[in-house]
């Protein structure tokens, strides 16, 4: 029975390591409202070759991951409207790319806002981006 235990200790500990950390819901919220001023902009940057779309402001690459993690087709613009894609995708993006294993540590706020805005290296340089995002996050939460 002890063995049993400690084999499903070692396991979650395992899976826990490679496993991304959900964002914050403080962080999500944060980043749509840098994004897309709440939902109200949800066509972006519309003058670049890769304009950006939806309430987190999904640009073409991160759908393309996106679609080839899920087995979907769909377009960055999709989320305009969708508020639930634009979500998903979000979440699916920084569960990929903001984990322990693949950072080397715990993947904090910071970084995951800089993946998200910077693509899967966008942690290594986030410090431009996280004080834009940092401004709509509590105090508390402003140096995690």
């Amino acid at each position: 029975m002890k063995m049993f235990l400690v084999l499903i200790a070692v396991l979650f500990v395992a899976v826990e390591s490679s496993v991304a950390v959900r964002p914050p819901n403080v962080l999500r919220i944060a980043i749509r409202q840098q994004e897309s001023s709440d939902g109200k902009f949800l066509k972006g940057d519309k003058k670049l070759k890769n304009p950006a779309f939806g309430p987190y402001q999904v640009r073409a690459k991160a759908m393309i991951d996106y679609n080839r993690w899920k087995g979907t087709n769909y377009s960055a613009e999709d989320c305009t409207y969708n508020e639930e894609l634009s979500l998903d995708v979000f979440n699916t993006y920084i569960d990929h790319y903001a984990t322990e294993k693949r950072l080397g540590h715990k993947p904090t706020m910071k970084e995951m806002a800089g993946i998200w805005n910077g693509g899967p290296n966008g942690w290594k340089s986030a410090d431009d981006y996280w004080g834009k995002v940092s401004r709509y996050l509590p105090r508390e939460f402003r140096n995690v």
